[in-house]
């Protein structure tokens, strides 16, 4: 009797436990209710077609389907080549730029104009070896070129670091949001996929937007080419304000011939909310990081200053005969050619050309990288400063300040410096004669009456 009720409470057992594992496998096929969040992953990719979302082998890494069609769906607002501000209150990102230099740390830069206690997330976009679409979600890192930034809420030069993980492919695009999946306040291309194409041996940039300048200077920013094409800058980079954009507009036979390349950069903050020159550092890296791999080196210098061999007719010449040959970056120390001074034995060109007419320069130079001005490899620099580098990638191992001798070449400043006055014009005054820019007088002058030719101008008479 003992054995039977053994078997049949054995035969109930049995069927429970089968019961409930047929209940058991039901109840976790039940789908998830459409408004219950999926989980979270730290890293997840995903497809899209044209008719609807698909899910592939691992979770979306947004919150839902409809948060992530809205990021993935984005539009890139502007293309590479005419980039502007994306803002999001008084902040505002400029441009991206995919940057492999330290592997395994692929990251993407983004230039922009932003607060230490800024908080968005890069949502990187990019095609898998099959064309479908996938996305990686990180929180940016924002790296400032002032370190002594007090201020959190108030905006400045920056560049902002979206890191890219060991198997995500190169992304394309790059949607910001000041919350994962969250919504989107800029979409931005990724430039610089291709690092092969270098063009140029030297490209010349204006190291910070045209400001307080109008169509009257337009003589100074052509003669600003035309020299310093003479001594070797083969395309020339200038960024405008919108106070300054007229300029831009009015030099575009320049602009279609390939010497002159202009952006638009507009985002100007009050003086009394910003400590810099109109955003210095952003214009100097952009211009940086958008010319790693169309030029062999950098020239990061303003509309009034002219890096001038001595020794050579060239910047190529002179770099390459000098101690500096191997360096990553390449100091020129400042003279100062007051232009309130008439120079002596002026030129007899017939062509106004103020590096011919003003020859009195200040007789102490100052030492670098004081009011110095760099010609840089940009392939070797992460981030570039108005009068020297920053800091250079990791593994170059030229990372001293080389300063140019300067009987060997000097930086050409021309502005109003000092209280000289033409009474008082001598060394013991503290001026001596440099006549070095006559030995290319020939040069500057073909120069500039082909500059102005490309622009459509007659160049100015001199007096």
């Amino acid at each position: 009797m003992a054995q039977g009720l053994n078997v049949f409470s054995f035969l109930l057992l049995f069927l429970g436990l089968s019961s409930f594992t047929l209940f058991f496998c039901e109840f976790v096929h039940v789908e998830r209710p459409n408004n219950e969040a999926a989980p979270k992953p730290v890293l997840a990719y995903a497809v899209e077609d044209e008719k609807h979302l698909q899910r592939v082998n691992v979770v979306n890494p947004c919150h839902s389907e409809e948060e992530y069609r809205t990021i993935l769906n984005t539009p890139v607002l502007f293309e590479g080549d005419q980039p502007r501000f994306q803002k999001f209150g008084k902040q505002g990102v400029y441009s991206a730029f995919y940057d492999a230099r330290e592997p395994p740390k692929r990251v993407v830069r983004i230039i922009g104009i932003v607060a230490k206690n800024l908080k968005v997330y890069c949502h990187m976009i990019a095609s898998s070896p099959t064309g479908e679409n996938q996305m990686q979600v990180v929180p940016a890192v924002r790296e400032p070129f002032d370190r002594a930034t007090k201020i959190p809420t108030r905006p400045y030069s920056s560049i902002v670091v979206c890191p890219i993980n060991d198997d995500f492919p190169v992304p394309q695009r790059v949607v910001l949001a000041e919350a994962e999946c969250g919504h989107p306040v800029a979409s931005l291309q990724v430039l610089n996929q291709n690092t092969r194409d270098i063009k140029y041996n030297f490209t010349v940039c204006l190291h910070k937007p045209l400001f307080g300048v109008g169509l009257k200077d337009v003589p100074s920013l052509l003669e600003w080419i035309a020299v310093n094409r003479v001594f070797g800058g083969e395309h020339f980079v200038i960024y405008t304000l919108p106070s300054t954009d007229e300029i831009r507009k009015y030099l575009q036979p320049l602009v279609a011939s390939g010497l002159l390349e202009i952006h638009l950069f507009d985002m100007v903050l009050p003086a009394n909310e910003t400590t810099e020159n109109h955003n210095q550092k952003a214009v100097i890296n952009e211009c940086v990081y958008r010319h790693m791999y169309t030029s062999k080196r950098l020239v990061m210098i303003d509309f009034d200053e002219f890096p001038t061999p001595h020794s050579k007719d060239n910047w190529q010449d002179l770099i390459n005969t000098s101690p500096c040959a191997k360096e990553s970056a390449v100091y020129f120390k400042n003279r100062f050619f007051p232009m309130q001074l008439t120079g002596k034995n002026v030129s007899h060109s017939d062509i106004l050309v103020t590096a011919l007419e003003k020859n009195l320069q200040t007789k102490e130079s100052f030492q670098c990288p004081v009011r110095s001005k760099v010609i840089i490899n940009p392939r070797h620099v992460h981030m570039c400063t108005v009068h020297s580098v920053h800091t250079y990638i990791s593994g170059v191992t030229r990372t001293g300040t080389c300063c140019m001798p300067e009987d060997l070449g000097h930086l050409h400043h021309y502005r109003e410096w000092g209280k000289f006055t033409q009474k008082k014009t001598t060394e013991a005054d503290g001026l001596v004669t440099d006549h070095r820019m006559w030995h290319f007088e020939s040069k500057i002058i073909g120069s500039v009456r082909d500059v102005y030719k490309i622009q459509n101008m007659t160049p100015p008479k001199a007096a």
